[in-house]
């Protein structure tokens, strides 16, 4: 939540001048952070339990979520200096890539059976595995 509201001060202070409205992009800043937190976990758990669709569907939501307020940034601001324009492009390709590390680590923690995020668990159970009747199974 401290980075959303990071890149609402940032965007608000740098981008109001070049069209940016601060309240939407905080909306839709503060809105994206919680559909990306949610989907993300999905995703990770589709890809643990193997189920290639239902992976492909949240990770689409996760990328989706994560471009929104930065195409709303590229779409609204009007005569940006070159710089900003690099500097937006940028964070988006450093964010993207440090998003696919995190990724990375979290299946191969699971794989090797070690704990994984809070973030992707939910009493150490993924979000997505079930005891069949939609409930979790039991934590041994």
């Amino acid at each position: 939540m401290a980075y959303a509201v990071l890149r609402i001060f940032l965007a608000g202070r740098y981008l109001g001048s070049y069209g940016l409205h601060a309240k939407t992009f905080a909306a839709l800043e503060l809105s994206s952070s919680a559909v990306l937190a949610v989907a993300s976990a999905r995703a990770v758990g589709a890809l643990l339990d193997r189920r290639k669709r239902s992976a492909i569907e949240w990770t689409l939501i996760t990328v989706a979520a994560y471009l929104v307020p930065d195409v709303y940034v590229l779409i609204s601001t009007r005569r940006v200096p070159r710089s900003i324009f690099i500097v937006v492009i940028a964070w988006i390709v450093i964010g993207t890539v440090a998003g696919f590390i995190k990724l990375r680590g979290q299946l191969s923690a699971a794989a090797k059976g070690s704990p994984a995020k809070p973030a992707l668990l939910l009493g150490r159970v993924p979000l997505s595995r079930t005891a069949g009747n939609g409930k979790p199974p039991p934590v041994p």
